[in-house]
């Protein structure tokens, strides 16, 4: 037992060395970028006649600086340009290179801006097309959410660049408060949300365990290098400045954590705030439908498979809505002849519209986007499938969303022009943004005359299992094709072994979204039977990380912890109790470790599957051979 203790002793005393090291290491990271960051040069060239200038309140840009920046980004081809100011103290800057790396910022479309929330110069067509209108006295927060904006608007023409003679605002913890907003309000990856939310606590909380228990010496070392982090990381730099004073250390050692604790908390407060004012305007609407049941949106059930016609079925599945919590129980069946999988009783139209709604748009729409914006490596990973058998013109993406598989595609077809179709109103926006060229709202047979022959390549990605009539829409890309085009479609894996082993709690079933499940062999025929030749199927490739244990984990945890206000959910004392709302916290604090094992383990699974097949999900692409259209 004395052997085990002085162990655990060690173990404990290193703590305050690894987070030294750790503070070390990242203010090395943090100084590699700021030599990377542009600076801004002083010019007489006069401003751009489509450059427009975006300021904070308190924030003075003269004549010299707008022609410097205005020069700048006509030379860089930016539309965009975030102006950070000099003489920003080394801890704010410091915080805004946490979160802007300036060796991938601009080449990537999905990365969201992290402003400086001093200034902004864009191009008049970006801030008429981002919708746009006040360009002074705007609060940090404000800016930092235009930013934001912005970079959807002007993807790969956007940046950032030190301005020297461009004064910082005196008070900084406005800025802290909108990079909290740029976290909340923005596609944010796992790593940033526990860096952004977690990571200050953490170090705090280490620094103090290392000098009060594990190791004073060491934990003394630990706060001297979390104070002097600014320094290493603005030594040499004539703009920005350090305060390596001793009470400079401790202040920002102590002082540091109460910061960032009332910017998250602010934040918080205002979007949820903003949340619930959304949700009660919802409320009455969906009390009203609600109020005649839900027998209106599903279909009688039918005896015959969809797929094959044969009468011999069997359940598969039956649950509720898991992740949004809508009334009903939705039954996925089998049949036993060639093991199609699909919802039986499907959902009528009514029930489509009411199952969809606040999901990729309303209510949902930013968590959405912020998921779709997280998987750029699936995206350039479709779009290469094509690379050995073809070199298209056009490409037409069918259930598109917001155009992000469009735009990333162009990073592999630079040369290729991309549409879009989709049915929801986000198809327009992706026209706004220009990641398509063109945008088609509609269901895809309404437009299949219209496109006859038009596409080299049609993509239907996660798209077909969400339709009525797969068929159908197996027809009008056929008919959308020229000949020798490619069809390339993307699918869940109704095969997969995490589907049994998981049941309901499995993220790719999602009812009641998902009525067909098809399986490879089964889509691979109808392919040939439209005059389709199969000309490569990725099944390993395909697999999508987090699919399986990591999001059937958090669909059990979001089964206790949702949000209790939400507009359909019938409304109770007990579930608008502090107490309920505060055990629902509780529970989920519980869980992040249990959820970041998971991950974990899901990210050695993927690696596994991607080497031998299985998995998730599949892909095939296949060729309309000449002469062949719509069977």
């Amino acid at each position: 037992m004395i052997s085990l203790a002085s162990n655990r002793s060690k173990s404990f005393g290193l703590l305050p060395l690894v987070t030294a090291a750790g503070i070390v290491g990242n203010g090395i990271r943090i100084r590699m970028r700021l030599r990377r960051l542009p600076v801004v040069e002083p010019s007489t060239e006069p401003v751009g006649t489509a450059h427009r200038f975006l300021t904070a309140a308190g924030v003075r840009l003269d004549d010299a600086t707008r022609r410097a920046a205005s020069a700048h980004a006509a030379r860089r081809g930016l539309q965009v340009l975030d102006l950070i100011p000099d003489g920003l103290p080394a801890e704010t800057i410091l915080e805004l290179l946490r979160r802007y790396n300036p060796a991938t910022f601009r080449s990537d479309p999905f990365a969201p801006a992290r402003s400086a929330s001093h200034a902004i110069l864009a191009d008049a067509d970006v801030l008429e097309r981002a919708g746009i209108g006040q360009f002074e006295m705007l609060e940090p927060t404000e800016l930092a959410g235009i930013a934001l904006r912005l970079k959807q608007y002007a993807g790969t023409s956007t940046d950032a660049a030190l301005v020297p003679g461009l004064p910082a605002l005196p008070d900084h913890s406005n800025v802290q408060r909108a990079w909290i907003r740029a976290v909340t309000d923005q596609p944010a990856s796992p790593a940033e949300l526990l860096t952004t939310f977690a990571g200050p606590p953490l170090t705090f909380a280490a620094l103090v365990f290392g000098c009060a228990m594990a190791n004073p010496v060491c934990g003394a070392l630990a706060v001297l290098a979390f104070g002097l982090q600014p320094l290493l990381t603005s030594a040499g730099s004539g703009s920005i400045t350090a305060d390596v004073s001793v009470r400079g250390v401790i202040g920002r050692t102590w002082r540091r954590p109460k910061v960032w604790a009332g910017a998250v908390r602010g934040q918080g407060a205002a979007a949820r705030s903003e949340l619930l004012e959304q949700i009660e305007e919802r409320r009455p609407a969906y009390e009203t439908e609600l109020a005649a049941g839900t027998q209106r949106f599903f279909e009688p059930r039918r005896e015959t498979c969809p797929w094959c016609g044969a009468a011999d079925l069997s359940v598969r599945l039956v649950t509720p809505d898991l992740l949004q919590h809508k009334p009903g129980r939705f039954t996925l069946e089998e049949c036993r002849s060639c093991r199609h999988v699909f919802q039986n009783p499907r959902l009528s139209l009514a029930g489509l519209e009411f199952y969809y709604r606040d999901f990729y748009d309303g209510l949902g729409g930013p968590v959405t986007e912020q998921g779709f914006s997280l998987t750029k490596g699936t995206y350039l990973d479709r779009a290469r499938m094509p690379l050995p058998f073809t070199t298209p013109k056009s490409w037409l993406d069918v259930g598109t969303g917001h155009g992000h598989f469009c735009t990333a595609a162009r990073e592999v077809w630079p040369q290729t022009v991309f549409d879009g179709l989709d049915r929801a109103d986000v198809i327009e926006e992706a026209e706004r943004r220009r990641w398509i060229r063109r945008g088609y709202r509609g269901m895809f047979p309404g437009f299949a005359d219209e496109m006859a022959g038009r596409y080299d390549v049609v993509s239907m990605f996660h798209y077909l299992e969400h339709t009525r009539e797969p068929f159908i829409e197996l027809d009008a890309a056929a008919a959308a094709l020229t000949p020798g085009g490619h069809l390339l479609i993307e699918l869940p894996n109704p095969e997969s072994s995490f589907g049994r082993l998981l049941g309901r709690w499995w993220m790719p079933w999602l009812q009641p979204q998902h009525q067909h499940m098809i399986r490879p062999d089964n889509l691979i025929r109808a392919l040939t039977d439209r005059g389709f030749t199969t000309v490569a199927v990725h099944r390993g490739e395909a697999n999508q990380r987090g699919s399986d244990l990591t999001w059937g984990l958090v669909l059990a945890v979001n089964a206790i912890t949702y949000d209790p206000k939400l507009p359909w959910l019938p409304q109770t004392r007990l579930r608008n109790s502090p107490m309920f709302r505060a055990a629902q916290l509780a529970l989920l604090a519980a869980a992040l470790p249990v959820v970041l094992v998971a991950w974990i383990t899901d990210s050695v699974c993927h690696q596994v599957v991607r080497h031998t097949g299985g998995g998730n999900a599949y892909r095939v692409l296949a060729r309309k051979e000449c002469g062949t259209g719509v069977a």
